[in-house]
């Protein structure tokens, strides 16, 4: 049986990630891929040991936190205020 392969495009879409940079992950063997003449396709499964391969567990403090927008301008005496979740 053939199993059904993604294109990069697709890949990028199940995954939320940029072609580029699943394009860079085959490319630097981080994840597995076929090539067909030009083309590249990626098996599902390895998606799925690729993410798996990924998780962590972190701990309540340890959830990253990024602030958006222009950032204020420290002054002096001003006092950083740090996020706590």
């Amino acid at each position: 049986m053939v199993p059904d392969l993604l294109t990069v495009e697709k890949a990028a879409q199940v995954m939320a990630l940029s072609e580029s940079y699943i394009y860079k992950l085959v490319r630097t063997k981080q994840l597995p891929a076929i090539k067909i003449g030009t083309s590249v396709r990626l098996r599902p499964s390895d998606l799925e040991a690729f993410i798996a391969s990924k998780l962590t567990v972190m701990g309540p403090d340890e959830v990253p936190v990024q602030v958006w927008g222009p950032q204020p301008k420290k002054t002096p005496g001003s006092v950083d205020k740090k996020l706590k979740l």
